[in-house]
């Protein structure tokens, strides 16, 4: 079932500068599976009632991951720029994306590397349906 409902948007994108120097490890400039990870983590923990990455709602049984240069979530490949929208108390939700404890890497990577990392309040934030499905699985009692 799609939501809707005040949250906040939190958009995550490599790097936009030309070059690269030569000594520096390319993939310090992008945004890798554990970003979008760590952000959707902390997310939840702030109290998120819901959860999307571009256009793919995160549920219990969504995993994140790396194929290559693009993400995998919920088996369809995206890539950057990626949203995460999260519907929920947006002062709760801006505190704990602002807070300095909170995502340093991605902050660090953000200052130092040029890693693009904003996010900002909305009132109306969309979240789609989950398009998968779950395996549903019960006991059954001993023989």
């Amino acid at each position: 079932m799609s939501a809707q409902g005040s949250g906040i948007e939190v958009k995550l994108d490599d790097c936009q500068r030309q070059t690269i120097p030569a000594d520096q490890d390319p993939s310090a400039y992008i945004v890798h599976e554990y970003d979008l990870r760590d952000v959707v983590n902390l997310l939840w923990m702030a109290g998120a009632e819901g959860v999307a990455i571009n256009k793919e709602r995160v549920v219990g049984v969504t995993s994140i991951y790396c194929v290559g240069s693009t993400v995998m979530v919920n088996e369809t490949r995206l890539s950057p720029p990626y949203v995460v929208r999260a519907i929920g108390d947006p002062d709760r939700l801006e505190d704990f994306v602002q807070n300095p404890s909170y995502l340093a890497k991605v902050k660090e990577k953000a200052r130092r590397r040029g890693l693009i990392f904003q996010f900002h309040r909305s009132s109306s934030i969309k979240l789609p349906a989950y398009k998968g499905s779950f395996a549903l699985q019960y006991a059954q009692p001993g023989q």
